[in-house]
């Protein structure tokens, strides 16, 4: 539970589960709204995925991120 308190707790990555409620895109589209490093949003992206509110899923060449929570 506290995997999930911690990671509802950064509103950068509050923005991201509101992104991908719109729909799946990948880490590099999620990078495009925000003025941060690529490697920043992929770490927001495993705390969110650890916390089980977003799974990644391969589509081709792409990892695709999936929100889980709504």
């Amino acid at each position: 539970m506290n995997n999930i308190f911690k990671a509802l707790g950064d509103p950068t990555r509050l923005k991201i589960i509101d992104l991908l409620r719109e729909k799946d895109i990948s880490a590099g589209e999620i990078a495009e709204h925000f003025q941060i490093s690529k490697p920043s949003i992929s770490s927001h992206l495993n705390i969110l995925t650890q916390a089980g509110l977003v799974y990644v899923e391969r589509r081709g060449n792409y990892l695709i991120s999936i929100t889980a929570w709504v």
